[in-house]
């Protein structure tokens, strides 16, 4: 895979090792509960769902070009004629 990085040993040892704390403990759930809360609040109720502001969103996998234009709204930019 062109221009991906890998982590390194170590890094990917710091990782593993705050993910195992995580599933070991409620730290993990909390988070994971809290995040679904938002979600609830925001109206999402599937996936894949995108937002930029907080307040609204683009729900579903959607055509690039319908992702352009919702994000150049959201940025306040007017679409190219």
């Amino acid at each position: 895979m062109i221009g991906m990085r890998w982590p390194s040993s170590q890094r990917r040892e710091v990782w593993s090792q705050r993910i195992a704390k995580c599933l070991e403990s409620d730290q993990g759930v909390k988070a994971v509960r809290n995040e679904e809360q938002k979600g609830l609040q925001l109206g999402i109720r599937g996936v894949p769902y995108f937002h930029r502001d907080g307040l609204t969103g683009l729900s579903g996998a959607q055509p690039p070009a319908v992702m352009a234009e919702w994000l150049r709204q959201k940025a306040g930019a007017q679409a190219p004629a």
